[in-house]
């Protein structure tokens, strides 16, 4: 199964990445915080090592709006969360757990908008000073479909264990 490990938006920032995401082409409707992409993996195992996670719940913070890459044609447009001491310490612990998969760049807390595969100019929104808290994590199947991809919560992780 195609796997990724993420956190949850609350149903207020929902409503608000909704109304941000409608700004541009192709906007997501699924939105979570990516801890760590783990591609072909096996459910059982992984499961078995998330449950040994352990972390406090915390709140995060919006930052700012962005997109990936930085030059040329937009492929992403997020809006960037603040990198609470928490959030990167429970994004560590699961990445240190599962050395076995890939770790091919930084972590850099956001929520993707939308997937605009475009040259877009970001207009200059202020974010609106949101925040949520969060109190766990989830292990998800991600299938690629024709239109985007489609994703199943497998496992829930509760925080403050």
């Amino acid at each position: 199964m195609r796997l990724f490990v993420a956190i949850d938006a609350s149903k207020e920032a929902v409503s608000y990445f909704f109304s941000l995401g409608s700004l541009f082409p192709h906007p997501v409707d699924s939105f979570h915080l990516t801890l760590k992409f783990l591609g072909e993996a096996d459910p059982d195992n992984t499961i078995q090592i998330l449950e040994k996670i352990r972390s406090d719940s915390f709140e995060l913070e919006l930052d700012s709006l962005g997109a990936f890459p930085t030059e040329g044609e937009i492929k992403v447009v997020w809006i960037g969360l603040k990198k609470e001491e928490k959030l990167m310490a429970l994004q560590k612990k699961i990445d240190d757990a599962l050395p076995s998969f890939r770790k091919d760049f930084d972590f850099h807390p956001h929520i993707t908008l939308a997937r605009p595969n475009t040259d877009i100019v970001l207009p200059d929104i202020k974010i609106k000073p949101l925040m949520f808290k969060v109190v766990s994590f989830k292990l998800y199947q991600s299938t690629l479909t024709d239109k985007g991809p489609k994703y199943s919560e497998i496992r829930s992780f509760s925080l403050d264990k």
